[in-house]
């Protein structure tokens, strides 16, 4: 049997996990985890309104628990076998493109294509170190894809661009615990040297190494074994004003590493400042919210002393006294509940004394309104709807929020979009001092992605796209005559864009609407031919260009351009070679499920693996080659 009702089921699926009686499906490019009942039977999603790209899932039916990472937010969300988000547990900053998970009695184990290794969290959070480094030799990695255990406590992990399974015996895992993981230093151009005490400590006794690159960072000590006590200090003399950092690495010997993240921010020797000068506050009348806003004060030169006041009774400022740097609260309290609806204003002051900037006085701004706030997500940015009633707004995107909102009854009405169908509207009351959130889930149709059936270029410098029963569906103009046209879902958002190559020189994306969302043109160079691959498995395909160097009968490059924040950028570059190539198309020629460049010209077909190697396919002096593609044409 299949899970779910049939074709088109799933978007993007990336990954799978079961209990004894549920089935788990990680659906990437919808944004959602879909669970079915063990004999295929849909049951609910999971996670919907919160992912970006979730890949790997691992489900601890014990704990009764699911583990899912959220590609690009770089998390872990945490659930309920039920699909209530437990919890999240934050990357640190040590993973940047989470791909598979796999769990342990007391770790998550996830792999990290960018940073090429294994980062290990506790079940509850905290990171606890990496197993693996980058690079070809025994225990390194290269874009690890996914992780699992067997009964005897091994992790398998699929090293992709290494071509191999690694095998990590971690029933032993050491892991060194630094105490405190995270520095925040501060100081002036012309202070002493500023230090802090780490505290070094393993599951059992352990030798590390320190490596570090700032020459500004020293230790007491370099090596040693745990448990142990260190100095790091950091010296601000000769640096010029500004924030410096360094993540410096203790290196077990059995690879594992933990890294600690040492910040310096150096500043002149001035007085007093205090920000922000300004601060609004909005309340509305029956919330139990009462807003808050921090305060900054800073010194220049040697620490100050200060005092906090405010002129009006609705305001509290804690602490009332210290000495810099300091963050100050200032925030609303149970006074504000007795004031009619109108604007207001007061004051903060913090006295320093004699030293420059003192007093600074903070400006004060509250409106008291009798209104609620709505909120509006979808799960496409290009989405968009209207908002009837006491007052009619409209809005789009992913989350959508107003404030001041009247009081009174509403009406959400989500628009149309191509390829998808549409959410019904929702009927909601405003009241004061209360948010309301409306979720309007678009789904794809399965019978339609945004282009249905072809699309061609005519020289009049024209794009077409016909429907497949031969009807014509949009006619635009391009800004050049084009000489190819490619497809592929460039911005993930389900529909594919169309790329026209323009006389070698330029490639342009529009929509299918006809609008342009970018291009791309190399310098000094012609483009000879173009093509459509996901390279980086992120869900977005990659436009992939073959380029020759004016004036070079045989500088060829193969480069993949990613759309990013509405432009395209270089990503990488995939081969580079001195053939006097004229074409080329992407084919998994070794059966490792990631595509080798297979490049033409004239009389040579020629294939460059992953590992650098290369291989004629065809040469023939007789016959001359004019085109090429690739394709699943062997048995088997």
């Amino acid at each position: 049997y299949a899970l779910g009702s049939g074709d088109g089921e799933f978007a993007f699926p990336g990954d799978i996990a079961t209990t004894t009686d549920r089935v788990y499906v990680t659906d990437s490019r919808a944004d959602s985890v879909k669970v079915y009942s063990i004999s295929g039977q849909y049951l609910f999603s999971l996670g919907t309104g919160l992912f970006s790209f979730p890949t790997g899932i691992a489900v601890d039916e014990t704990q009764m628990k699911v583990y899912v990472a959220d590609h690009n937010n770089s998390l872990i969300r945490v659930f309920d076998l039920d699909g209530n988000n437990i919890m999240d547990i934050d990357g640190e900053g040590k993973i940047l493109r989470p791909q598979g998970i796999a769990l342990d009695a007391d770790r998550i184990y996830l792999t990290d294509s960018y940073h090429s290794a294994v980062a290990v969290f506790g079940r509850t959070g905290g990171f606890q170190g990496y197993i693996g480094d980058y690079g070809k030799g025994p225990g390194e990695l290269r874009i690890p894809l996914d992780a699992a255990f067997d009964s005897a406590g091994k992790l398998f992990v699929s090293n992709n661009n290494n071509q191999r399974i690694e095998v990590f015996g971690v029933n032993g895992f050491n892991y060194l615990t630094l105490t405190p993981s995270v520095i925040n230093l501060t100081g002036f151009s012309n202070d002493d040297p500023l230090s802090a005490e780490i505290t070094l400590e393993s599951e059992r006794p352990a030798a590390w190494t320190i490596h570090k690159n700032a020459a500004w960072i020293s230790f007491n000590q370099e090596l040693g074994s745990t448990p142990a006590k260190i100095i790091v200090t950091a010296d601000p003399a000769g640096l010029e004003p500004g924030h410096y950092s360094e993540d410096v690495r203790f290196l077990l010997a059995d690879g594992i590493t933990s890294v600690l993240r040492v910040a310096l921010e150096v500043k002149d020797p001035r007085g007093i400042s205090v920000v922000p000068a300004t601060v609004s506050f909005t309340y509305q009348i029956n919330s139990a919210d009462l807003p808050s806003a921090n305060l900054f004060i800073q010194s220049e030169g040697s620490a100050v002393g200060w005092n906090s006041s405010t002129n009006v009774t609705w305001l509290t400022v804690l602490p009332d006294t210290g000495t810099t740097p300091a963050t100050l609260t200032v925030s609303l309290n149970g006074n504000v509940l007795k004031l009619p609806e109108g604007d207001y204003g007061g004051e903060v002051t913090i006295d320093a004394g004699s030293v420059s900037g003192s007093p600074a006085v903070i400006s004060i701004h509250l409106s008291v309104k009798r209104t609620g706030t709505i909120t509006v997500k979808t799960n496409l940015p290009q989405s968009s709807f209207t908002i009837e009633g006491p007052e009619d707004y409209s809005g789009g995107g992913l989350v959508w929020s107003a404030d001041d909102v009247p009081p009174g009854r509403y009406s959400v009405v989500f628009q149309d979009l191509p390829g998808y169908s549409t959410p019904p509207a929702r009927s909601v009351t405003i009241r004061s001092g209360r948010e309301t959130t409306v979720e309007g889930i678009y789904h794809v149709n399965a019978v339609s992605n945004g282009i249905n059936g072809i699309v061609f270029l005519t020289d009049d410098g024209y794009a077409n796209i016909y429907s497949n029963d031969g009807s014509p569906v949009k006619r635009f103009r391009i800004n050049r005559k084009g000489k190819k046209v490619v497809t592929g879902d460039v911005d993930g958002d389900g529909t594919d864009e169309i790329i026209v190559l323009s006389r070698r020189l330029i490639a342009t994306a529009y929509e299918p609407d006809g609008s342009m969302i970018g291009y791309i043109t190399i310098k000094k160079s012609l483009i000879l031919d173009i093509r459509m691959e996901d390279i980086n498995s992120d869900g977005k395909d990659e436009v992939v260009l073959l380029i020759k160097r004016r004036g070079k009968k045989t500088d060829r490059t193969v480069s993949a351009f990613g759309f990013q924040d509405m432009r395209f950028r270089k990503i990488s570059t995939l081969l580079r070679t001195n053939s006097p190539a004229k074409g080329f198309v992407f084919c998994d020629l070794n059966g490792d499920g990631g595509p080798e460049v297979v490049t033409s010209n004239k009389r040579r077909i020629t294939a460059y693996y992953n590992d650098g190697s290369n291989r004629s396919l065809y040469a023939e002096s007789d016959a001359r080659i004019f085109d090429m593609e690739c394709g699943d044409m062997e048995e088997g």
